[in-house]
């Protein structure tokens, strides 16, 4: 046991947190628009940002296993202060083009090596059972980072866009320096292959030989991209409900405080279900809510976001921490950065539902979209037990 890596687990919270100050989260559509660009290009930009985490999804995690999750971690936070910097000086839609490739390559280097660097950590710690706690503890820091931005960023995104945009650039700034100051845990052995490559194929082929694996993995990619593709449809939906503008801020601090609420204490909730109920009920939960939103759309409708918000906090920890159990070190983050491929996978299909959106109504895509969670969750949960 070596305590002398604690101080990993405080610096974590404050990076998660200032590394999701976003203080322009309130116009991360309207700001690219009053750039000049037109409602189709502002959607392709999530393309974008998509295949550029899935080119650089698993490579990554190898270079957190070959490399260092600290140096992959410094690596993630300069690529989003780049995206950040170059949409707010650049000009025209290449420029917006070349910053959502940044952070899709910002996303791919945090994806998987933030949750090997914390289990690490608590591993030379003596408490890789609180790993659970931690990560939903971080989660939350991540809402709360989102909350706190988008409340602030209120007040000053009528006075100007830019300003704050720049402010985010100094938060994530902040992130940067505090993971400067992280101690790079021990790993249980270094990586027996002298190239990243190999090593990236020999934790994929590992995963795909251990089923069970396999499946969490999916589950997990799966999941989480299901519930950022149904967060594009939800302020649209919202106004056909009938829920005036002006409440969308109000409203939003609600939904992730509950997301924040609910990781916080994810392991006390998964204690309490049981791992193999907990597995099962995250697809289950998150199709019926979408379905619902499908079917209701009014103010009860918006209701059952708060449930879609519940899936939202309690599915990394939960998953993520079966995962931890099953992988080793040297591993871990190649493998848990396969579950965020499988991620941008499922977000390359929000155009197709987008489409149907145009083509019917908002409610056929979320109804859609939650017909094939049901269908897809359910599989994986089924292989998993």
């Amino acid at each position: 046991m070596n305590m002398s890596y604690h101080s990993n687990i405080p610096k974590y919270y404050a990076c998660k947190f200032f590394r999701t100050l976003s203080f322009w989260l309130p116009i991360m559509t309207l700001y690219p628009l009053s750039k000049g660009l037109n409602l189709a290009q502002v959607a392709s930009l999530v393309v974008i940002q998509s295949l550029a985490q899935l080119i650089f999804e698993i490579p990554s995690g190898a270079i957190a296993d070959f490399f260092g999750r600290k140096n992959t971690l410094i690596i993630a936070g300069v690529f989003r202060a780049v995206y950040m910097a170059v949409i707010l000086f650049g000009f025209g839609y290449g420029a917006f083009l070349i910053g959502w490739m940044f952070y899709g390559i910002a996303e791919a280097f945090e994806s998987g090596s933030d949750a090997a660097f914390v289990y690490d950590t608590l591993k030379e710690c003596g408490r890789e059972n609180d790993y659970q706690k931690v990560e939903g503890r971080g989660f939350s820091f991540t809402i709360l980072g989102w909350g706190a931005g988008a409340f602030f960023g209120g007040f000053i995104i009528p006075h100007s866009y830019d300003l704050a945009v720049l402010l985010n650039i100094v938060a994530v700034l902040i992130s940067c320096i505090i993971n400067f100051t992280f101690k790079e845990p021990k790993r249980e052995s270094k990586t027996a292959s002298k190239n990243y490559i190999s090593h990236m194929k020999i934790a994929t082929s590992f995963v795909f030989k251990h089923k069970q694996l396999l499946w969490l993995t999916l589950l997990l990619g799966g999941m989480t991209g299901a519930m950022q593709l149904s967060h594009l449809f939800f302020q649209p939906y919202m106004l056909e409900a009938g829920l005036d503008i002006k409440y969308f801020g109000l409203i939003y601090v609600f939904f992730l405080g509950t997301t924040s609420l609910v990781s916080a204490y994810s392991h006390r909730v998964e204690r309490f279900l049981g791992s193999k109920l907990s597995v099962v009920i995250i697809p289950t939960l998150l199709g019926l809510s979408l379905v619902l939103n499908g079917l209701l759309v009014n103010f009860v409708g918006i209701a059952f976001i708060f449930l879609n918000q519940f899936v939202f906090g309690f599915t990394r920890p939960v998953v993520l921490n079966v995962i931890n159990k099953l992988v080793t070190s040297e591993k871990r983050a190649t493998v848990i950065s396969i579950s965020g491929f499988l991620n941008g996978v499922i977000a390359l299909f929000g155009p197709v539902f987008g489409y149907f959106g145009d083509l019917y109504s908002i409610e056929i895509a979320l109804l859609l979209e939650g017909i094939v969670v049901l269908i897809m969750g359910t599989f994986f949960a089924i292989m998993i037990l």
